[in-house]
């Protein structure tokens, strides 16, 4: 799931950082 640049990254990041850290980590 790899949001587009300037898709509120910061808000999603807020919300989905730890869910996509996961990823990026199983990755």
């Amino acid at each position: 799931m790899h949001t587009p640049p300037g898709f509120s990254t910061r808000k999603i990041s807020a919300k989905t950082s730890p869910k996509l850290t996961k990823i990026h980590m199983q990755a």
